[in-house]
This record gives structure tokens, sequence and C-alpha cells, in this order.
């Protein structure tokens, strides 16, 4: 099982989704920004590294929101979400092909990555 981590980053009552982009896996679809925890790598850290590798921002990271298992087409992962804020820079798609700031209640409208989901709903709950 692959450990995946992702960053929750809310600014003014919106949450930021990004649009996996043409060539990843699960292409078209929307998740929270993050990717895989290396051997012998904190999950903040991994995640913090992650998000400037992919967006070129730095983040705090902050409390964990949950975890979740996921079994896709050849692999499973265990992905942990954690609450991130903005701390360095605006957000560069590099991976990405999407990028969008929504009201929690309106996070239903996207087609989600399925690991994401939960956090989804969890979010829009409240």
């Amino acid at each position: 099982m692959v450990r995946v981590v992702a960053a929750v980053v809310i600014e003014e009552g919106r949450v930021m989704a990004v649009r996996r982009g043409p060539g990843m896996h699960l292409a078209g679809f929307w998740e929270f920004p993050g990717g895989k925890v290396e051997a012998g790598e904190a999950d903040k850290v991994a995640l913090a590294r992650e998000i400037q590798e992919e967006l070129g921002i730095g983040v705090q990271v902050g409390g964990c929101l949950g975890e979740n298992s996921h079994d896709g087409p050849g692999k499973s992962i265990c992905l942990v979400a954690y609450y991130a804020e903005i701390t360095e820079g605006r957000p560069v798609l590099s991976e990405h092909d999407g990028i969008v700031w929504m009201e929690p209640e309106s996070l239903g409208t996207l087609k989600w990555a399925p690991a994401d989901i939960p956090f989804v709903q969890q979010i829009i709950s409240g």
C-alpha cells in the first residue's frame, strides 16, 4: 500500500482543488494536491515538499482531516488529508491543468478522484 498525502487549502472560505492533467493517472479528475510519502519521510514534510514541487508554493501544514484507503487498478493507496495554509507564493500549475477555489457546498459539482471523495463529503457536511 502506497501512503499519499493531500492538502486541503482554504482561503477566505473557499477550498482549492486541482484537476489532474493529461498523461496522469485519472486525468481530468479533480483532487486535493499532494503526493507520495517517501521512505522515512514524515507526512507533513512530504506534503510541504509535494506542494512546492507541484504548485510552486510554500505551505504550513496543519491538522489532519483524516485518512482512507482506496484500491485502484494495480495499486492500493492510503490517502491522508491535512489542512494547509499558503505561506509563500501563488499556485502555478505544472502537473495539473486546472485550478479552482470553491465554496465548500459547491465541491460536489466536480468529478473527484475516488480517494478524495470521503474528504469532499466531510468538508461539505462541515
